[in-house]
């Protein structure tokens, strides 16, 4: 899941007989394969059915086009001869104007597949903009005033005010921020100059903010982990916030030129 740039991998569709078509998901695009026989007028069919008439209507309901032209190869040959389209393509709008489909040539089953490829738009441009951050200024952070400004803060927290982790979780990370914000300097840095094992996750929680906390600040985190462990573990903890890195080098166009680094929360490790 790609939630930096906006693109997909090249996708092999071959024949399913499912009730459910594949999707595929970065953060917000979406990528949807179908391959069975839902009839109607928009993608070729003289005829249409119940099937046919939901995808059509979750078309028109929701931000995702269908990617196929009346021009297109058919997918499927029937034996009488004659052939039609049962594997359709939906992205949503965003990205559909960059979406190819391409069928690929008759395999000697009858049942063609088809290649989905997304293109990078601007690619530098794209590039640079999301592998920059905003990111923190350790180095001239007033340690002493976020610490005692956290212990104020967090004493502050009624435990029995909170009815799950998450909730405990949403409060104790929004306070941290606050109070880094306040003490804490900011700066744009580029992800590809962030160590992988000190960059925040989705929470944004740096390891620098734990390692300042006063003694009241952490009997709250061991609080929360006590009431996750008796619980269940805060559902921002089990994410991952994956971000693809340019190898040095490669070329910006290819997937394969990208490292993907998986950041998750610090206050989950």
């Amino acid at each position: 899941m790609f939630s930096a740039l906006s693109y997909h991998v090249n996708a092999d569709i071959s024949e399913r007989h499912t009730n459910t078509p594949d999707v595929y998901i970065s953060d917000y695009h979406v990528l949807t394969t179908c391959s069975r026989q839902e009839y109607t007028f928009e993608w070729g069919y003289q005829d249409q059915n119940a099937p046919g008439k939901i995808i059509e209507d979750f078309i028109d309901t929701n931000t995702v086009e269908l990617v196929y032209h009346h021009t297109d190869t058919p997918t499927f040959l029937h034996y009488c001869g004659s052939s039609t389209n049962p594997d359709l393509l939906l992205v949503s709008s965003d990205i559909a104007e960059y979406t190819e489909r391409m069928v690929r040539e008759d395999p000697g089953s009858g049942h063609r597949m088809i290649l989905a490829k997304v293109k990078l738009k601007n690619n530098r441009e794209n590039v640079e903009k999301n592998t920059i951050r905003t990111t923190w200024n350790f180095k001239k952070a007033e340690w002493k005033n976020y610490k005692n400004h956290l212990e104020e803060q967090m004493e502050q927290i009624s435990l029995t005010s909170f009815t799950s982790p998450d909730s405990l979780n949403k409060e104790i990370t929004k306070i941290i921020l606050q109070i880094a914000k306040k003490f804490i300097p900011q700066l744009n840095q580029a992800i590809k100059k962030l160590r992988n094992k000190a960059a925040p996750g989705i929470d944004k929680i740096h390891p620098e903010f734990l390692k300042n906390m006063g003694p009241k600040a952490k009997s709250r985190l061991l609080d929360l982990y006590n009431f996750s462990w008796k619980k269940s573990v805060p559902a921002e903890w089990r994410k991952a916030e994956i971000i693809p890195i340019l190898k040095e080098g490669k070329p910006e166009e290819c997937i394969s030129s990208y490292r993907p680094i998986s950041l998750t929360s610090h206050l989950a490790k």
